[in-house]
């Protein structure tokens, strides 16, 4: 159904830059027409909202998931250097620094979500200065450290997170996630931070970091293939 502000919907789903690669009538066994699309969905492991050619439903909650630099994300004792190095889909990586105060440093975005349930952070990230990243959500005091120098999954921040993962890929790159068990609708702070220790938040910075980009945010219990989103929603 085209809607009269030019978005696309199907049962109740709202689709972003459909492409209709076929369209069937079938007849129902009550002898009503009933409109399948078929779609073109491109299996690749990014899958952008934004591209006019990938054509899928939103996943990730996050806006600007690409540009740490927006006010969309809020940066606490730390500043924001953008396009610094390549990522893993061949985008600029920005820098997290953090600032001389002896507190955590920290890039923060405020998701109100809309059920309760399984969702999951996920952030693509690799080494700077700082061999350590840590992901966290305020609302259940739960987070995880993980090191970006070995590999290995860090410290529990607080409650452990339901699950945590961190996948290894080229170059020194890591995909980071954790999965939190929602109970509540009130939003919530999603937090990651760089860190120089396993398990300790607070240290007096001194112009170091990490890189990150690509922050996911999803209805599910697993990171899904990451899915770039541009701008606001």
């Amino acid at each position: 159904i085209l809607h009269p502000c030019g978005l696309i919907m199907f049962g109740g789903v709202r689709f972003v830059d459909l492409k209709i690669t076929d369209l069937h009538i079938l007849n129902g066994a009550d002898g009503h027409s009933t409109y399948t699309m078929l779609f073109n969905f491109f299996a690749d492991a990014r899958k952008d909202i934004t591209d006019e050619n990938i054509n899928i439903p939103r996943v990730n909650l996050f806006e600007y998931t690409e540009q740490f630099d927006n006010a969309y994300w809020t940066k606490i004792r730390s500043t924001l250097v953008p396009n610094v190095v390549t990522g893993p889909f061949g985008e600029e990586a920005d820098k997290l620094i953090d600032n001389a105060v002896n507190s955590s440093h920290e890039l923060r975005a405020t998701v109100t979500l809309t059920s309760t349930g399984l969702y999951t952070y996920s952030i693509y990230t690799k080494k700077a200065e700082n061999n350590f990243l840590w992901i966290y959500s305020n609302a259940l005091n739960q987070g995880r450290f993980f090191n970006l120098f070995t590999g290995a999954l860090g410290a529990i921040v607080n409650n452990a997170p339901t699950n945590s993962t961190i996948e290894a890929l080229p170059d020194g790159r890591y995909r980071c996630s954790s999965t939190f068990n929602t109970v509540s609708l009130t939003p919530d702070l999603f937090v990651c931070g760089t860190a120089l220790v396993n398990g300790t938040f607070n240290y007096v910075g001194s112009g170091t970091g990490i890189y990150v980009l690509g922050a996911q945010l999803e209805k599910h219990s697993i990171p899904t293939p990451y899915q770039k989103v541009a701008g606001a929603y």
